[in-house]
């Protein structure tokens, strides 16, 4: 026989109660590898306690109030690196991934050189973008994937290298900035080659703009060098989208260099960086960020308790972000200290993008594809662990779905709680049994478990547009033009919308509440809308978008008086100069009592 103890520091406790939980969990193993006997001891500022550990496993009360803490606008993605399932050519495996892809990602990212790409302009003027074609092609490949480009990194002549020549070994060199306005151009080439492509990140990780003298980095340079390639994009494609900073955010709670160290989450020389750049870029539509949950630079030794702990930073680090501008935040990268093939990273990652999703980002793209520590499917094509809960993340908590406000007895049970779904994330190493608003669950260690929201924690009313008739509750369409689809795209709430390009031709919805929002689909052929309440003024929505995206919230109301109102929804028949068309569309309304 023998006894075996661990030692766990809990930090959680100590950040609620102001004292430090130790947690000894001793075995008594019998010869033959069972267990005989499992305690618990906890040890709190006045003593001991011993538990038996059958009983330590209280239940973890969930509670989902009704009303609604934001609206997500969240959507996943994935950077592609040094190879693909494509480069395989094993077509069954690229299949499979092409499904796990489309019900897991929207957003592909690929860098102009490296990580798969050769040198795209070895020589001035001489363009190879072979290679960068094909992952292009290959991105494009995928039902509904949204391709990304990110501007790095820079032919070598561009950095002090002899033309025609690439070394490898110095691919993140940044370019002289006597080159500045050479990368510029090339950004401007490849922004006209790829017409579909709408999004660019501008570099990654200040890579080569350090400033050993001033311990810190050089984001004037960085800063200059961005707004030249912002200038040279808008130049050529005023529609693009152009994104920028993508530097590492440092900090765990603690850091190596404790001058630059602050008690936010962003260290001190990284937010004059941040600031700097915020107050003299050209322009920006999204801003890219970069983190670990434990930082390289923070060398301390975390148990796994304390690293779940701190998933929360990455909410942490948006709200700083957040408090400085209201751009878009894109996480361009992001880390889980393990293997995503592992059950405890899993539970972690899961966190992180609900952390990520509940204070308003836009986009987190995940690095490597496949078969790696980050990856979502294995080299065969079938899904690795962390698949299923980012898949649940894309279809029930994606853009346009109402986040409710939630709470939980448990800090190591987290909780998202959308319209239809509820995702139950257990980020400690022991089971818990919840119970969520009176329905009971089993948690295994570090699982991660969709259940249904409970209609009682709902303090709203979603209506389909699928509802017809002249009742309250009920849509009623005016006129010839609306058209409907049923069992269509997976993307539209509950398979379904209406549509009508006819002028003039309105809905309308008698309903009892406080508040309502529209959500319908933005594409490159809709129109303006124009909604109202109770017949007073009109309010536009633009229904263009250059990329289709369903299930949008396209508006809310103002607070109403509580009681009975009317809804009122017309096709304007004007559109967006870039339109093609004066579709206007309703897939639901949501209602707050």
């Amino acid at each position: 026989m023998h006894v075996t103890f661990r030692l766990e520091l809990d930090p959680a406790l100590l950040a609620q109660n102001g004292y430090w939980r130790l947690v000894m969990k001793h075995q008594l193993w019998s010869r033959s590898g069972s267990v005989h006997h499992s305690l618990v001891i906890l040890w709190l500022a006045f003593g001991l306690i011993f538990v038996p550990a059958a009983q330590a496993a209280d239940t973890v009360t969930v509670h989902i109030e009704g009303q609604i803490e934001t609206v997500s606008r969240f959507t996943n993605g994935v950077t592609l690196t040094h190879q693909t399932l494509r480069d395989m050519n094993d077509s069954a495996a690229w299949d499979r991934a092409k499904t796990l892809l489309a019900q897991s990602v929207t957003y592909h990212n690929q860098h102009i050189m490296g990580w798969g790409v050769e040198n795209p302009e070895p020589a001035p003027g001489v363009y190879h973008f072979d290679s960068l074609d094909r992952r292009i092609d290959l991105i494009t490949s995928i039902p509904g994937a949204t391709p990304v480009i990110t501007l790095c990194c820079a032919p070598d002549w561009m950095k002090g290298g002899k033309p025609g020549q690439t070394d490898w070994s110095k691919l993140t060199t940044a370019p002289l900035p006597k080159h500045y306005a050479d990368f510029a151009r090339l950004a401007a080439t490849i922004a006209r080659r790829y017409p579909k492509v709408m999004y660019f990140q501008v570099w990654n990780e200040f890579k080569g703009f350090w400033d050993a003298s001033a311990n810190n980095w050089d984001y004037r340079a960085y800063s200059a060098f961005y707004n030249q390639v912002y200038h040279a994009i808008k130049a050529v494609r005023p529609d693009a989208k152009v994104g920028g900073f993508y530097m590492v955010i440092e900090g765990t709670g603690s850091n190596a260099d404790r001058s630059w160290a602050t008690r936010t989450p962003i260290t001190s020389r990284q937010e004059q960086a941040l600031d700097y750049w915020l107050a003299n870029k050209a322009g920006a539509d999204f801003i890219c960020l970069d983190k670990k949950v434990k930082d390289d630079h923070d060398h301390t030794s975390y148990t796994e308790d304390q690293l779940m702990a701190f998933t929360h930073f990455f909410d942490d680090v948006a709200r700083q972000v957040r408090a400085k501008t209201d751009l878009p935040i894109w996480w361009s990268e992001y880390y889980i200290n393990g293997n995503l093939r592992d059950g405890s990273a899993v539970a972690a990652h899961t966190s992180v993008l609900s952390h990520m999703l509940r204070i308003g980002s836009s986009v987190a793209l995940v690095w490597e594809e496949y078969n790696r520590k980050n990856a979502l499917f294995d080299g065969a094509g079938y899904p690795l662990p962390a698949e299923q809960p980012t898949a649940w993340i894309q279809r029930y908590f994606g853009p346009g779905t109402p986040i409710y406000r939630s709470s939980s007895s448990d800090p190591f049970v987290e909780v998202l709680a959308g319209e239809r779904k509820t995702l139950l994330i257990n980020k400690d190493d022991a089971e818990k049994q919840v119970d969520l608003d009176g329905r009971s669950y089993n948690l295994r260690a570090y699982e991660v478990k969709l259940v249904d929201t409970p209609s009682t924690a709902m303090g709203s009313l979603t209506i389909d547009d699928t509802e017809r008739g002249s009742g309250i509750d009920q849509f009623t369409y005016m006129g010839g033009g609306w058209q409907h689809c049923t069992g269509c795209e997976a993307a539209k709430y509950e398979r379904s919308d209406s549509w009508n390009a006819v002028a003039n031709e309105p809905i309308t919805l008698a309903f009892r509440g406080t508040r309502i929002s529209l959500y319908g689909a933005r594409a490159s052929h809709h129109g303006i809308g124009a909604v109202s309440i109770d017949g007073g003024a009109e309010t536009r929505i633009d229904y263009y978008a250059a990329t289709r995206a369903d299930n949008q919230l396209l508006w809310t109301s103002p607070l109403l008086q509580a009681g009975l109102h009317t809804f009122t929804l017309r096709v304007s028949g004007m559109k967006n100069p870039a339109s093609s068309g004066m579709v206007v569309t309703i897939d639901r309304v949501v209602i707050v009592p």
